[in-house]
């Protein structure tokens, strides 16, 4: 068993304290002590330089992108995975390394179905999930569930995924405790709920384990 965990967070100055890489490698741990078996693969989506998709329409037949190496390294850990679980912060309001993704892998599955290649994507029938997080200090879940959760799982449906969001009430997301503003710096410090890290994370095993 191969998963994939992508860390969709674009922040570089975060460097390894990237809350969406700490839930990330928290997840990973997780998941290892659920099965012991598997193989964790944990992506941090920094590392990568993509481009937007131009709809050349060249991957329907090589189920490669022509203008973009890293999006096909990106393509073949996907194709690796049985499962996928992406981490998106809410900004702007999804990150957009995470959304040319989804743009290429959602073209490329439309190409696939006009071709009559309905089964070649590598997305099709996948188990996924999402954690959503961001800067809100409360009544974060609703808006956390509008703006990421139902958008990625429309677009993850789209290309076959099963995404498990949809079988819980409650939206898999945490906000943070509080800011402070420091001398000399033009943003404020954030607090970070890990409590709340912990809860979304014990949350969405709950969810996984049962799906």
């Amino acid at each position: 068993m191969n998963i994939a965990i992508i860390s969709g967070s674009n922040v570089r100055s975060s460097g390894n304290g990237s809350i969406s890489l700490r839930t990330g490698e928290l997840l990973k741990s997780r998941l290892k002590d659920m099965k012991s078996d598997c193989s964790v693969n944990l992506v941090d989506l920094r590392d990568y330089k993509l481009t937007s998709c131009g709809m050349c329409e060249s991957c329907a037949e090589t189920q490669r992108c022509v203008e973009d190496e890293d999006f096909n390294k990106l393509y073949d850990t996907i194709k690796k995975a049985d499962e996928l679980i992406f981490i998106c912060p809410h900004y702007a309001p999804i990150p957009s390394k995470l959304v040319i993704l989804f743009e290429k892998l959602e073209e490329m599955s439309y190409l696939g179905i006009c071709s009559g290649k309905k089964n070649f994507h590598p997305t099709n029938g996948k188990k996924a999930g999402i954690i959503a997080h961001g800067g809100m200090t409360e009544g974060y879940d609703q808006r956390y569930k509008e703006d990421i959760l139902t958008p990625l799982t429309n677009v993850m449906e789209c290309i076959g995924m099963r995404v498990i969001n949809k079988m819980g009430n409650k939206p898999i997301c945490f906000g943070v405790q509080d800011f402070e503003k420091v001398d000399n710096k033009r943003t404020y410090d954030i607090i970070y709920d890990m409590d709340g890290l912990q809860q979304a994370v014990d949350g969405f095993i709950e969810l996984y384990a049962r799906s």
